[in-house]
């Protein structure tokens, strides 16, 4: 069975997220409170460093001992990958950040 490559492409994509969220927050105008520089520097960015290191870790792991590995574990890999990639796209970041700086800019022009 393969759960570390499951779980390393759940990881890598969890921390993707993650990382994605602080930036969309931390670039919003009205900044949630959880978004602060103390709060994103001290617990979530580290766990999702850890993550995006642990992850490509045990993933490489399960490709390396490719003996214990079946067709379905690799199937619900890359389904993973796939939703976390649709995942990332509908989060439509470059043009939340765009939308952000237009409300910034106009702001400070008033």
């Amino acid at each position: 069975m393969g759960t570390k490559l499951i779980i390393g492409v759940v990881l890598i994509f969890l921390a993707g997220i993650a990382i994605a969220v602080c930036y969309l927050a931390t670039r919003n105008p009205r900044q949630p409170k959880w978004a602060s520089d103390s709060v994103i520097g001290t617990v979530i960015l580290p766990l999702a460093v850890g993550a995006l290191f642990m992850g490509p870790m045990f993933a490489g792991q399960a490709l390396f001992n490719r003996e214990s590995l079946s067709y379905s574990d690799i199937m619900v890999a890359l389904s993973v990958f796939v939703a976390g990639m649709i995942i990332l796209l509908l989060m439509r970041i470059p043009k939340r950040v765009a939308s952000y700086d237009a409300l910034r800019s106009a702001a400070e022009m008033q």
